[in-house]
């Protein structure tokens, strides 16, 4: 009952595409999804990543059909310093080629 009421709003709002990926405690709307004609499902890969870097616990998610990356990731301040140096020397460089 719940589901079908779930998927009466979706459809009565105009809801053209829904994202998901159908697990245990969603499957009775999952059927009542699959069972209308209104819009459509679309199953997107997604991965979730959690790692531990120092003391400090990083989660990410990436979705696989964008590549869009969400979530926290370490950063290192060195290693940002020496990468935008590393790109000064490389643009001097090109410069310096240029003459």
């Amino acid at each position: 009952m719940a589901a079908e009421l779930f998927v009466d709003c979706l459809e009565n709002e105009g809801v053209e595409f829904v994202f998901g990926y159908p697990g245990g405690a969603v499957l009775f709307i999952y059927d009542a999804i699959f069972k209308q004609k209104a819009f459509k499902h679309i199953l997107v890969p997604i991965w979730l990543l959690t790692y531990t870097f120092g003391a400090k616990s990083f989660q990410v998610v990436a979705n696989g059909y964008t590549g869009v990356l969400a979530g926290q990731y370490p950063k290192s301040p060195w290693k940002i310093a020496f990468v935008v140096l590393l790109a000064l020397v490389a643009l001097g460089i090109l410069i310096a080629s240029q003459n």
